[in-house]
């Protein structure tokens, strides 16, 4: 696992000892960067299931302003915590410990708000709408937001992305991301 491009290209992360955490493989975040890109100087990120925190790590490398990650296992913060010293990116990150909901919370009452949330939840779980409910609740999407959600190939969020504008859908492999919105007028949010 490896950071694709930006100011720490090349650079190896630490991989999960967790079997259960699956990072987002090397060719499915490349894809994912490049219909993103460029990333703003601006942008702020919320990578709510951190896992490695090798997305969150990929926008700061790749100019994000400032990150959250979020992650409810111990051993993986401390993970986590080994790749944000690794990347030198302390200042730029902020790491929390919890579910999803706390998180969502936490950074409510922070007044934080976020250009680009990213959503990896355990596949095949209704995790996906249930965080989406919650991200609803509270005010902390900027005007230009994404909310970025990874599942496996077979699985079908259509009916359950109705709470925000489905932007697009691409798939990659046995991966599948889908692009949503707040915002009502969300054109050229997106590389083609």
């Amino acid at each position: 696992m490896r950071i694709i491009s930006g100011e720490r290209r090349g650079m190896v992360l630490l991989g999960a000892k967790d079997k259960t955490i699956r990072p987002t493989m090397d060719q499915a975040k490349e894809a994912l960067f490049n219909i993103l890109s460029p990333i703003s100087s601006t942008a702020t990120v919320l990578d709510l299931f951190g896992g490695t925190g090798a997305i969150a790590l990929e926008f700061l490398s790749r100019g994000a302003k400032f990150a959250v990650i979020g992650e409810l296992r111990r051993k993986n913060v401390e993970i986590i915590k080994i790749n944000v010293k690794k990347t030198r990116y302390e200042d730029k990150s902020r790491l929390e410990l919890g579910d999803y909901r706390k998180i969502l919370k936490k950074v409510s009452m922070d007044k934080l708000q976020f250009d680009y949330i990213f959503l990896d939840p355990p596949y095949h779980t209704d995790l996906a709408k249930n965080t989406l409910c919650e991200i609803k609740k509270y005010d902390i999407l900027s005007k230009s937001d994404i909310i970025i959600i990874e599942t496996a190939n077979d699985e079908n969020l259509q009916y359950d992305v109705d709470i925000f504008n489905l932007i697009d859908m691409r798939l990659y492999g046995q991966t599948k991301f889908y692009f949503l919105s707040s915002g009502d007028s969300y054109e050229g949010y997106l590389s083609r």
